[in-house]
């Protein structure tokens, strides 16, 4: 069963073992849009887990956010979705910083064009 929630900065689909987060346009993620996710991932999986971001819309992602990714250690599997080519030149610098940032380690991440490919990886990914 899939549970959409609309937390005021973005729409969340709660998927068995997997979210689908879309931002809403004009957003300025930072640490507290990041520690309310946390705490929804906290009581929601125990197990492994997986995170497709849906970027349909133009939205700013502060890089200090990177590190408290870290606090999810059952985050094994990390889908991007850009569609935008202007989305695709801010996740390249994005990237930057979060190679640096104590991203959970062991996570698979990977950059996709369309959300099917994303969901149908993260799938077969948490299943190996």
């Amino acid at each position: 069963m899939v549970e959409r929630q609309d937390l005021g900065f973005g729409v969340y689909e709660f998927h068995d073992n997997y979210i689908i987060s879309e931002i809403g346009e004009g957003v300025s993620f930072g640490i507290d849009e990041i520690s309310v996710v946390i705490d929804l991932v906290k009581q929601r999986y125990s197990g492994d887990f997986g995170y497709i971001s849906n970027r349909k819309k133009d939205y700013s992602v502060n890089p200090i956010i990177w590190p408290f990714s870290a606090q999810l250690a059952n985050l094994k599997v990390y889908a991007i979705v850009v569609s935008a080519r202007s989305s695709l030149d801010a996740l390249k610098l994005e990237m930057a910083f979060l190679e640096e940032s104590g991203f959970p380690e062991g996570t698979k991440l990977q950059i996709f064009t369309e959300i099917e490919e994303a969901e149908a990886w993260v799938r077969a990914t948490l299943e190996l």
